[in-house]
């Protein structure tokens, strides 16, 4: 669980990475999720559609009670 409370912006490289990560750590059985993302950066993950590969929660509470937890 990634919190990124205190990004204030993203670019193409820094979607990048995290795509790299999530495919690294999926790869491993292992699983990713973003919290706390600003408005911003939550409008960045959903227009780009990397919503869809990591799931984005509002906290980590969010995160770890969602059903979707599965995914994470």
């Amino acid at each position: 669980v990634l919190d990124m409370g205190e990004v204030i912006d993203i670019d193409s490289s820094g979607l990048g990475q995290l795509i790299r990560f999530w495919q690294h750590l999926r790869s491993n059985n292992s699983r990713m999720a973003l919290v706390n993302c600003t408005p911003k950066i939550d409008l960045v993950m959903r227009t780009t559609n990397v919503s869809k590969m990591i799931p984005v929660f509002s906290s980590i509470e969010d995160a770890w009670s969602s059903p979707k937890k599965s995914n994470i």
